[in-house]
């Protein structure tokens, strides 16, 4: 399991992840990735569908899953973000 170093709190604070990547708060705050925070901090959030792309994504029950209920981890779904430019669509039914 990957080890975070979380710099002092600043405005320039970035969270370190593997080795030389990291990520801005910009980049946390995308709606699709601001799910799992919101779930980990009330345990309450409403299942919602968005479109990545070509690719469906869901979060439900603090879990994402993609296309055919493929389960995807949070840096998964952020990799599949930045692939497509941060470009993602709410599915409203």
């Amino acid at each position: 399991m990957p080890q975070n170093d979380i710099a002092p709190l600043t405005g320039a604070a970035t969270i370190q992840e593997h080795e030389g990547d990291s990520i801005g708060p910009s980049e946390v705050e995308h709606p699709l990735l601001m799910l799992a925070m919101i779930h980990l901090l009330t345990g309450d959030t409403q299942p919602s569908v968005w479109i990545v792309g070509e690719t469906w994504v869901r979060f439900e029950d603090g879990e994402y899953t993609v296309d055919a209920d493929e389960r995807a981890s949070w840096g998964e779904v952020r990799d599949l973000l930045i692939r497509e430019n941060w470009a993602a669509v709410e599915w409203l039914a």
